[in-house]
C-alpha cells in the first residue's frame, strides 16, 4: 500500500512539475490555490456571523439555571407568646435548598438601537463580500503580470540562445580565416569578446526566468521549483476602448473600492442613530418559571419541590453617565466623517489612476509599432549584409554589427508585446472591470 501511494505521489509530482498552462489555467489554478482569496472570503462570512448574532437580539432569549446549596444549621422558627408557656414553633430549618429556574427575557423598546446596529452589520457584510471579490481581482492581476513577464523571459533567453549559435559558427569560421591569413588576430578576438559577452547575457536571461517562473508558481499556488510550462494564444495589441468622461464615471460605479467604501458610509450612518439611541429608555419583557425546593414564595415553607412563576415588563433609562452617550454619539460622527473624506480621496486617486493607465497603455501600443518597425528594418539590414558578406563585399564586423541590431530589436519587439498585455490588465482593473471573469466555465 504504502508502494502504492509513492508511486502515485511522484506521478502527480511529475505532472505538477511537467505541466503547461494557458493564462486562463494559471488563473483558475492560482485562483483555486489562493491563501488571500480564501483570507478575504472567512471574513465575509466573519461578517455574516456577526449580522447572525444581531438578529438573535430580536427574539427571546432563554437561560436555564440550576443551584444547590447546603445551609448551615440555625434554631427552628419559633414565637413566644403571654399564652403559651412554651415557644410555639412555626417552621423548622431546611438546609438543603434546591433551585431550578427557566426564563425569558426580549426587548421591546431600545431606542431603534437593534434595527439600526442590524442595518450596519448587513452593510458591513456586504462590504467584507466586495473585499473579498476585490482581493480575487488583485490576485487574478498578480497572475496575469508573474505570466506575461516569464513569457516575456523565455522569449529573451531563446533570442539570446539563437544569437549565441549564429556567433560561435562566426568564431569557428574566424578561426580558419585566421589560420589562413584571411583574418586578423584582432577580428578573432572581437567575436570571442562578442560570444563571451552574449553568454553572460544569456545566462542573466536564463536566471530572469528561472525567477519569472518562481513568482508564477508562487501566484498560482504551486511549488517554487515546478517546472512550470506557458503557452500563449495569439496576442492582440488593439485598445479594449477609447478613454472618455462616461468610462471614466462608469469605472467609478464599478471599482469595487468604492463600492464597499459606499456601504461602509450607510453602515456609518446607521451606526449614528444607534448611538444616538442610548438617550432613549430600554423596555424588555421577562417572564421566569420557578421549580424550586423549597418554593420561598409558598408558606410555610415545605422540603419539596414546588413550582410558581412570574411575568413582568421592564424600564431602563440611563439619566446621567458624565458624557459618555455624548462622546458615543461624536465619535460615530467622526467616523463617518472620515469614511467620506476617504471616499473622495480614493475617487480621485481612481481618476488620475484610470487616466495614466490609459496613456500608459496607449504609449505600450506606440512601443509596439516603433519595435515592429526597427525590427523589420534590422532583419532587412541583416539580409542585406549577409549578401554583401557571401560576395566579400561587408566585413565580418559589419555582420555581426547587424545580427547585433536585430537581437536588440527583436527583444525590444517582445517586451513591448508583453507590456501591453500587462498594461492592457492593469487599465482594465483601474477601470473596476473583472479580470476573472469566464475562467471557471
Amino acid at each position: 500500500m504504502f508502494r502504492k501511494s509513492l508511486f502515485l505521489t511522484l506521478v502527480l509530482c511529475g505532472y505538477i512539475n511537467a505541466q503547461t498552462l494557458t493564462l486562463k489555467e494559471s488563473l483558475r489554478l492560482g485562483l483555486e490555490n489562493s491563501k488571500e482569496i480564501k483570507i478575504a472570503n472567512a471574513q465575509a462570512e466573519i461578517a455574516n456571523y456577526q449580522t447572525r448574532k444581531i438578529l438573535s437580539a430580536f427574539f427571546p432569549a432563554f437561560a436555564f439555571s440550576a443551584s444547590y446549596a447546603r445551609l448551615s444549621e440555625v434554631p427552628p422558627f419559633e414565637i413566644s407568646t403571654p399564652l403559651f408557656p412554651r415557644p410555639l414553633k412555626i417552621q423548622d430549618a431546611i438546609l438543603n435548598n434546591y433551585s431550578l429556574r427557566l426564563g425569558f427575557n426580549v426587548p421591546i423598546f431600545v431606542g431603534f438601537k437593534l434595527s439600526s446596529l442590524l442595518k450596519s452589520a448587513k452593510l458591513k457584510a456586504e462590504a467584507a463580500k466586495e473585499e473579498a471579490s476585490l482581493s480575487k481581482n488583485e490576485k487574478a492581476f498578480r497572475i496575469i503580470t508573474a505570466f506575461w513577464n516569464l513569457r516575456k523571459a523565455e522569449l529573451a533567453e531563446k533570442a539570446l540562445g539563437k544569437n549565441i549559435e549564429s556567433l560561435t559558427r562566426h568564431v569557428k569560421d574566424a578561426k580558419n580565416s585566421f589560420l589562413n591569413g584571411l583574418a586578423t588576430k584582432a577580428d578573432l578576438l572581437k567575436i570571442e569578446t562578442q560570444l563571451a559577452d552574449v553568454k553572460l547575457k544569456y545566462r542573466e536571461a536564463s536566471n530572469r526566468v528561472r525567477l519569472a517562473r518562481m513568482f508564477l508558481n508562487q501566484a498560482i499556488g504551486l511549488p517554487l521549483e515546478s517546472k512550470t510550462e506557458i503557452k500563449t494564444d495569439s496576442l492582440h495589441v488593439e485598445l479594449p476602448m477609447k478613454l472618455s468622461e462616461e468610462l471614466i464615471r462608469n469605472a467609478l460605479q464599478n471599482r469595487l473600492e468604492l463600492k464597499k467604501l459606499k456601504l461602509l458610509l450607510a453602515s456609518g450612518r446607521e451606526n449614528i442613530t444607534a448611538a444616538k439611541s442610548d438617550w432613549f429608555p430600554s423596555i424588555s419583557l421577562f417572564g421566569n418559571y420557578y421549580y424550586n425546593r423549597p418554593n420561598q414564595r409558598i408558606l410555610p415553607l415545605k422540603d419539596e419541590f414546588k413550582d410558581t412563576w412570574d411575568v413582568g415588563i421592564g424600564l431602563t433609562w440611563t439619566l446621567w453617565d458624565w458624557g459618555k452617550r455624548s462622546a458615543t454619539t461624536e465619535e460615530a460622527v467622526k467616523n463617518l466623517e472620515v469614511l467620506r473624506l476617504k471616499t473622495r480621496i480614493v475617487e480621485e486617486n481612481i481618476r488620475t489612476e484610470i487616466t495614466a493607465d490609459y496613456l500608459e497603455l496607449e504609449n505600450s501600443r506606440e512601443k509596439i509599432k516603433s519595435a515592429k518597425t526597427a525590427l523589420e528594418f534590422a532583419k532587412e539590414n541583416l539580409r542585406v549584409t549577409e549578401e554583401l558578406y557571401k560576395q566579400s563585399k561587408a566585413r565580418l564586423a559589419d555582420l555581426l554589427d547587424a545580427e547585433s541590431s536585430q537581437l536588440s530589436a527583436l527583444m525590444r519587439y517582445h517586451t513591448a508585446l508583453m507590456d501591453f498585455q500587462i498594461n492592457k490588465a492593469k487599465f482594465l482593473k483601474s477601470l473596476g472591470r473583472s479580470l476573472y471573469e469566464n475562467v471557471f466555465d
